[in-house]
């Protein structure tokens, strides 16, 4: 082979990267590498439950505290972008703007709502304050927030065509790392599947649990509704409603105790009529500190996770994977609070 064929092949090889989970985090991963010019091997198996059971929210805000995410306006951007670059590469519509009404309770939220509103971010998505005669609320319109049909995305990703990927179903293991392709696991919360060299305390995962009612009465149509649990509308008078959050019996199959919370709290917001659709469960990724991990496995050259992101990996993966990818292929640092590192097993 002539020198120049073995740097094209070098190259190439350089350029290569298997990307390991099909839910959102791998789809979101495989899609960003996929864009930027890499050569990606997709390795998938089973239904991603937890990915198809999330809300889908793309939302700056954290609402209890009325307190900007770290970087949410770099989240919210990155995040804008990718959906609808992949909306025009695939001809699909899956991603949408939309308002997301917060209740009000107290005069003191009122006024830390109308206090925070000023602040730069804050004249962005903080819009106006108005009372709900239906509801009887004060609700606060929070803007440009985005939603994702994680459904729809997700069988869009796996219908991708491009001569760059390759989608394999196949389970992976450590002797896959032998082949020295850069591979990243993206494979949810389970403790079998976490990398090897952090300690299965990392995650601490929460099950969540929803539902789908048939409302044709609901009187918010047209944006999301928060307070104690979020009513999303799906179209055609359906509703998600949701979530609950328990951190032990981690299965995925829906509880009496969960159906009852919501329901409870559903119809503290609202006693018009309604029928149960369905009633779903998920265990989501989250880790210890609700922080992403994301970076290099240490002791492995070849080998990286892109994971724990919880119910916030619709808003913070397309930007963390472009960091990811740029530190692995470019050597550029990733924050260090999403480090690995920081559950290195003692």
């Amino acid at each position: 082979m002539k020198a120049t064929h073995w740097v094209a092949f070098f190259i190439e090889s350089m350029q290569r990267i298997r990307v390991i989970g099909g839910g959102l985090a791998g789809s979101i991963f495989a899609m960003q590498a996929l864009e930027s010019g890499y050569t990606v091997e997709w390795w998938t198996w089973g239904r991603p439950s937890s990915s198809l059971v999330a809300a889908g929210i793309s939302n700056p805000l954290a609402l209890k505290r009325l307190k900007f995410i770290q970087r949410a306006e770099d989240f919210m951007n990155s995040s804008r972008a990718f959906y609808h670059w992949l909306e025009s590469e695939t001809g699909r519509s899956f991603y949408q703007t939309l308002p997301l009404y917060h209740i009000l309770y107290t005069d003191g939220e009122i006024n830390d709502w109308e206090v925070k509103a000023e602040s730069p971010l804050g004249e962005k998505y903080l819009g106006r304050i108005s009372r709900n005669a239906e509801l009887n609320r004060i609700l606060g319109e929070l803007n440009n927030v985005g939603w994702l049909d994680t459904e729809v995305f997700l069988e869009v990703t796996q219908e991708m065509k491009s001569p760059s990927l390759n989608l394999i179903e196949r389970c992976w293991n450590i002797s896959d790392l032998n082949d020295e392709i850069e591979t990243v696991l993206c494979q949810g919360w389970k403790s079998d599947t976490l990398p090897f060299g952090i300690e299965p305390k990392a995650f601490n995962p929460a099950k969540g649990e929803v539902i789908i009612i048939f409302s044709e009465s609901f009187p918010i149509r047209d944006g999301i509704l928060h307070g104690g649990v979020f009513v999303l509308p799906l179209g055609n008078h359906l509703y998600k409603i949701g979530s609950t959050y328990t951190w032990d019996d981690l299965n995925e199959l829906p509880s009496a105790t969960g159906l009852e919370f919501l329901i409870e709290e559903f119809e503290k917001l609202w006693k018009g009529e309604y029928h149960l659709i369905s009633h779903l469960a998920a265990v989501r990724p989250t880790t210890r500190d609700r922080k992403p991990l994301v970076g290099r496995v240490p002791n492995y050259k070849n080998l990286s996770v892109f994971n724990g992101m919880g119910s916030r990996a619709v808003l913070m993966a397309p930007l963390l994977s472009l960091e990811l990818l740029a530190h692995l292929f470019e050597g550029s640092e990733l924050p260090p609070e999403v480090s690995p590192l920081r559950f290195l097993a003692k």
